[in-house]
């Protein structure tokens, strides 16, 4: 048996559950397809910061330091999830294709070769693949249609109109952080026809880049 309990995602779910299993004396191996600890965070808007404070969004184990301040930055984030990592079973670079129950344990097929464990946890998060819908219109759109998961600052926005469009915490970004250049938000109530939806309403942002705007605050979960 390679380990007890075999953990498959090294984000902070993943870590949390490795750390738990450790304290009761489990074996817990975490297997994370990224070569790094916290890959999803790394590629968030530059300007990111929790949207909750260091005290309450700790894991058990390791405090935020007092640098990261109030509401960590993306960075302090991922250099947390590093030290987190450190002197834990994790095992980067490793994707896993299949899990198969054999008797009394678990087969899982993986890019580095077939692994077992008497129980497995699956920790890879809801949002690792962004997904743009397929409005009408999309492919005569002369203009640059951008998934929020994509979105890093501003600056190449600078002195254009930008419509964000979405009701979750992701679509403040575009609109309020800065990075060498603002954007001012007039959020805007669009009826649901305006995003093809035929349930509830969506939120939409327009906003013009290139004048003054307050400094970002912090929102939006580890993932678009």
């Amino acid at each position: 048996m390679d380990a007890d309990v075999i953990v498959i995602g090294a984000g902070p779910a993943g870590l949390c559950a490795a750390a738990a299993l450790e304290r009761r004396g489990l074996r817990a191996t975490v297997l994370e397809r990224a070569d790094r600890v916290g890959e999803p965070w790394r590629g968030r808007p530059d300007a990111l910061r929790l949207n909750s404070g260091r005290g309450v969004s700790a894991l058990p184990g390791l405090r935020y330091p007092r640098s990261a301040g109030t509401f960590p930055r993306r960075d302090d984030v991922v250099a947390y999830l590093e030290r987190y990592a450190a002197g834990r079973r994790v095992r980067t670079g490793v994707a896993v294709g299949r899990i198969d129950p054999e008797d009394d344990h678990w087969l899982l097929t993986t890019t580095a070769g077939p692994l077992t464990a008497r129980q497995v946890v699956v920790a890879t998060g809801r949002y690792a693949r962004p997904r743009l819908p397929r409005w009408p219109g999309t492919r005569s759109f002369t203009g640059r249609l951008l998934h929020a998961a994509d979105y890093r600052n501003a600056v190449p926005h600078r002195d254009r109109d930008v419509l964000v469009v979405g009701p979750g915490c992701s679509r403040r970004w575009p609109s309020v952080t800065s990075a060498g250049t603002d954007c001012p938000a007039r959020p805007r109530r669009r009826s649901p026809s305006s995003t093809g939806a035929a349930s509830s309403p969506r939120w939409s942002t327009a906003a013009r880049c290139g004048r003054s705007a307050p400094g970002p605050c912090g929102w939006f979960p580890p993932s678009s």
